[in-house]
């Protein structure tokens, strides 16, 4: 089998597993969630999404699509460290008893923590699956020179990837994917579209993973309260915190049921947690938070996740691009040539990748002359100047060239200046603020959303309203139902019963 070849096709089969799992579960949720918004909207609350999204959740389009996250995060890191295990078994333990009964350890214990609050099927099947699939791949078509390179064979890839990191790293903070956005994908057409697909889909994976607390629309029942004022304190504090009281015997997410002088919280049917009723309205936010961290099933998968990320995708894009940079000029050079040349031209596309973020970081400008860069700097002067703006917490207002931003066509200009916006008093800005929540990029709409939350715009409540209900997005339905919370509405509970 071809050499370069070897690898590209392990890594893909991994991945085709993983989005076999990764179907059926984000299918499953939505499914559920369906159900969840049905029942809400039967009681009479707001639904989020609203029923422009809900036909999407019986689709298998959006599953499929929603499933890739799974599939390029925790498909590409079980993946990937299989691949390598399985390599190191063959090549460098010559297929020992010992190493493998270690690695066999090691694959239980990762199946265990990823049960440890409550047994997860599909969760389990990521693990169970991606690695024996890709294990036996491995060794059912490692080529017979492969490994044998020496240190030539190992340096060939490391040294770029070495530098690589190195690069990356230097640029790696906590707005790194902002950064990334703003400056690589929202740059190009091609870019755009990522970025669209990524806001349109990856809610339907996310609804699967967060703990109840972190959820959108969390439903519960209340049984046992006889006191009528005890039911309406009670009442209040679920709603503050966002529990939605559903009645029936609908599964919900949280279950609070009064006996003697004792209040349980339950979660499918299962006791989690035991107080009195006067305890629990005295600390009600630490005890939901440790509710929602007890019933939580999904803590190491999250950090799977985020190690995929970080070391499995990086990965199985530089063997992917390593593949196809070397299988033209494999046809006629031999293979130390063309390793050299394919590892140059991965290292050349990442530094090339790279170029755009530290351009962005270069820029500084004093703030006396913030004005006339808001008026006829380039474009990302302009985005640092708002950055700046905004960090400061100095008024955009203040500024009236602010006005020609809202007509740019460079969206992130338009983003940064409603961000900005945030921290403006100025009568005038907020009608302009108002203007962006019809923005035509949905980063620019929800940042649009935050800025009236931050400016405590309690007028704005009506007009995030309409747009909740008259919205085809999800993700601008989150920010504005977030925003509602922190501008103090809340939902009210249904005269239905």
């Amino acid at each position: 089998m071809n050499r370069y070849l070897y690898m590209a096709k392990v890594i893909i089969l991994g991945l085709l597993t993983a989005q076999v799992i990764a179907f059926i579960q984000v299918y499953t949720s939505n499914i559920n969630l369906y159900q969840t918004l049905v029942t809400v909207r039967e009681a009479g609350y707001l639904s989020v999404p609203n029923l422009n999204v809900t036909p999407s959740l019986k689709e298998f389009g959006p599953a499929f699509l929603g499933g890739l996250f799974f599939t390029l995060t925790v498909g590409a890191g079980l993946s990937v460290v299989s691949l390598v295990l399985a390599w190191m078994w063959d090549r460098i333990f010559e297929r020992e008893r010992l190493p493998l009964i270690l690695i066999i350890l090691l694959w239980v214990a990762l199946l265990l923590g990823v049960n440890l609050n409550r047994f997860s099927l599909l969760n389990s099947a990521y693990i169970l699956l991606v690695p024996a699939v890709v294990a036996f791949a491995t060794l059912r078509w490692l080529p017979e020179d492969s490994g044998r390179g020496g240190f030539w064979g190992t340096a060939v890839h490391l040294i770029p990837f070495i530098m690589l990191s190195i690069l990356w790293g230097g640029v790696i903070e906590k707005s790194v994917f902002i950064n990334i956005r703003d400056n690589i994908m929202l740059s190009n057409p091609a870019g755009a579209r990522i970025n669209q697909f990524y806001y349109k889909y990856t809610l339907y994976p996310a609804e699967i993973i967060k703990p109840f607390g972190q959820k959108t629309i969390k439903t519960c029942r209340v049984e046992g309260i006889e006191k009528k004022h005890v039911g309406r304190t009670l009442e209040k504090v679920l709603l503050r915190y966002n529990y939605l009281i559903i009645g029936g015997t609908t599964r919900v997410d949280l279950e609070v049921k009064k006996e003697k002088d004792v209040l349980l919280l339950k979660n499918r049917g299962k006791e989690i947690l035991k107080t009195s009723t006067k305890e629990f309205f005295s600390k009600s936010g630490d005890m939901l938070k440790e509710f929602s961290q007890k019933t939580d099933p999904n803590g190491l998968f999250r950090q799977i996740i985020f190690l995929s990320l970080l070391i499995g995708q990086p990965i199985i894009i530089y063997i992917l691009f390593y593949t196809m940079f070397s299988l033209p000029f494999a046809i006629f050079w031999e293979f130390k040539t063309t390793s050299i040349v394919a590892s140059v031209l991965c290292l050349l596309t990442g530094v090339l990748l790279l170029m755009p973020l530290f351009q962005g970081k270069a820029i500084q400008i004093a703030e006396d002359e913030l004005g006339l860069v808001i008026e006829s700097g380039a474009s990302k002067e302009k985005v640092a100047a708002l950055k700046m703006i905004g960090r400061k917490k100095l008024d955009v207002g203040s500024f009236p060239a602010y006005k020609k931003i809202l007509q740019s066509s460079n969206v992130p200009e338009r983003y940064w200046l409603a961000k900005a916006m945030g921290t403006s008093m100025k009568p005038e800005t907020y009608e302009d603020i108002i203007a962006l929540l019809d923005d035509t990029n949905l980063n620019v709409k929800c940042m649009a959303y935050h800025a009236l939350s931050r400016r405590r715009e309690k007028r704005s409540i009506k007009e995030i309203l309409k747009r909740i209900e008259t919205s085809d997005h999800w993700y601008e339905q989150l920010y504005a139902y977030n925003a509602l919370g922190v501008l103090g509405w809340k939902q009210r509970r249904s005269k239905q019963k």
